[in-house]
């Protein structure tokens, strides 16, 4: 499992080198692909760039894991059970109201002086993401939300949800250590020192959602849905990054930002109550 997460991790540095090759492109750094994207020059053949290296780092990689380690147990392993529409719609709802909470974290890491390393690769992240998400008609919508949306929730949730918290679950019999280290791993993955929170707190509701729904489709379908509906509300907003980003700057009180994980905790207590498989729970060690 450690090797599959450092080949993911590998294949993106490499597959940047190797787009670059074959296009002819400067493509040595994360800066000349933020330059590139933030020129809006040759903007289709980078967003297939990053649509291909996702396919490869987050599909097929753990794709191949699974056909060589469960053969003919892939169905059981990942959990397609189905699950209830209610279900969803609690997952969704415990979603959006923990936003608070996470804007609120995310603007207190802003504020603390990290190594300057640090705030550049925040600096580059949001550079890098803004040049992505630029859109001038509803085809660029239609791409953004592929390349945004849905392969980041196919993709991401088979590795960290449907591979990585599966394991770790399996070894360690700790459905919360699981998710919550789980959760870690995939806000590291990120690179954003700001933003690690948000993605900790989203990673943790992802997994619980697995947890409790044990088919992977619900991860993956909230996924897409966190990540396509600002998305959309961009492109609704005229693709004015920097006015979207800073739109709800500073306004998170402490009291919402309490309210928030306080309605946010009760309502992971109602799920779990509602909705868990006791069975499962007793022999997992929930």
């Amino acid at each position: 499992m450690v090797g599959l997460i450092l080949f993911c991790g590998i294949s993106g540095v490499l597959m940047l080198k190797l787009t670059g090759t074959l296009t002819g492109l400067e493509l040595n750094s994360e800066q000349d692909l933020k330059d590139l994207l933030q020129s809006g020059e040759h903007t289709t053949l980078l967003k297939l760039m990053i649509g291909a290296n996702h396919i490869l780092v987050f599909i097929l990689a753990p794709a191949l894991y699974l056909i060589a380690l469960y053969p003919g147990r892939i169905r059981k392993f990942l959990g397609l059970t189905g699950y209830p529409f209610t279900l969803l719609l609690f997952c969704i709802i415990l979603l959006y109201i923990s936003y608070p909470v996470m804007s609120f974290l995310a603007e207190i890491m802003d504020k603390i002086a990290w190594p300057e390393w640090m705030h550049t690769m925040d600096k580059n992240s949001m550079e890098q993401l803004a040049g992505v998400l630029k859109m001038e008609n509803y085809f660029d919508l239609a791409v953004n939300l592929i390349i945004v949306a849905v392969l980041p929730g196919v993709g991401e949730e088979l590795l960290f949800r449907g591979i990585v918290q599966n394991e770790m679950l399996k070894r360690t019999g700790k459905p919360v250590l699981s998710i919550l280290l789980t959760a870690a791993i995939f806000s590291a993955f990120h690179f954003q020192v700001s933003g690690f929170f948000p993605k900790f707190i989203i990673g943790s509701i992802l997994g619980f959602a697995y947890f409790i729904a044990k088919d992977i489709r619900l991860p993956m379908l909230l996924h897409a849905l966190n990540n396509g509906m600002p998305t959309m509300a961009y492109f609704i907003a005229g693709s004015d990054f920097s006015s979207f980003e800073n739109s709800g700057e500073g306004k998170i009180s402490p009291l919402a930002a309490l309210t928030s994980l306080v309605l946010g905790l009760l309502l992971t207590w109602y799920i779990h109550s509602k909705y868990k498989n006791p069975g499962y729970a007793e022999e997992s060690g929930a």
